[in-house]
């Protein structure tokens, strides 16, 4: 049985009683508290942060997307994790310290997750989140795999083989059932933004 995830230390997290408006300066200073020693994922997601941010300055995304695209791997930060499945984690802890709802389920939901969860048994913990808008799930989609594991850019196949490589087994056989839907995700993401 889960326990509820963890809070950062005080002097390095969001108060879950703030008020805090969820941008992007909050969002990355939120993944830097929980992941700044975590090396290439740390890169990954600075890199996939970054070009969030770029794109919601260009108008290529809404700023819920920009905010997940920094906070879409803070599950696997080592006071945030509790199932060792990091879209949950993640959900679960940014849904307890009071993000938007749409942002926690862009996390929940993220490059695949549905059919990790299922792979994992944890489908049922994970529907406790309502599903992002398809559009803005695609975007972060695209965001995700447009980024390497050292935060360099990189097409979204070269990536996928990457994540493979880094998953354990159960990981790896639901990033190969969700390939062609995150490529279909990729595609629709890049036509509408003109990349």
């Amino acid at each position: 049985m889960s326990r509820n995830p963890p809070l950062a230390p005080a002097s390095s997290m969001i108060d879950p009683g703030s008020t805090l408006t969820w941008d992007v300066a909050a969002a990355r200073s939120a993944a830097a508290a929980h992941l700044w020693h975590t090396g290439a994922l740390w890169a990954h997601v600075q890199g996939v942060g970054a070009l969030g941010e770029s794109w919601l300055a260009t108008g290529r995304v809404p700023g819920r997307v920009a905010v997940a695209a920094w906070l879409l791997e803070i599950g696997h930060g080592p006071l945030v994790r509790d199932t060792g499945f990091p879209p949950l984690d993640g959900a679960r802890f940014l849904d307890a310290v009071r993000a938007p709802a749409c942002v926690v389920s862009l996390v929940a939901y993220h490059s695949g997750a549905r059919a990790e969860a299922e792979e994992r048994g944890l489908a049922r913990e994970l529907s406790q989140f309502r599903q992002p808008p398809p559009a803005d799930l695609d975007l972060l989609t695209l965001l995700e795999l447009s980024v390497g594991s050292s935060g360099q850019p990189m097409e979204p196949e070269r990536r996928l083989a990457e994540v493979v490589v880094d998953h354990d087994p159960v990981g790896r056989r639901a990033v190969e059932r969700s390939r062609n839907d995150l490529l279909a995700a990729v595609a629709r993401a890049a036509a509408r933004v003109g990349v």
